[in-house]
């Protein structure tokens, strides 16, 4: 919780999100439509709505996206 509170959280709204079925619903939703994208782990790298690439990457790779 004192993480949520660095980034202006309370603790009450923190805890509130955490046992949220709604919020976790929401997760779940986000987590198969990401799936469906073809993305199965982080980071994951998207540019101009074109899927990128995954994982730790040289800076060259990124130069090229862009």
């Amino acid at each position: 919780m004192s993480i949520a509170e660095k980034v202006g959280i309370s603790k009450n709204d923190a805890k509130a999100i955490i046992k949220s079925e709604e919020k976790l619903e929401e997760a779940h939703e986000a987590a198969k439509n990401w799936t469906r994208k073809g993305i199965s782990g982080v980071p994951y790298f998207y540019f101009n709505g074109q899927r990128g690439f995954s994982g730790a990457q040289d800076v060259q790779n990124f130069v090229r996206m862009i």
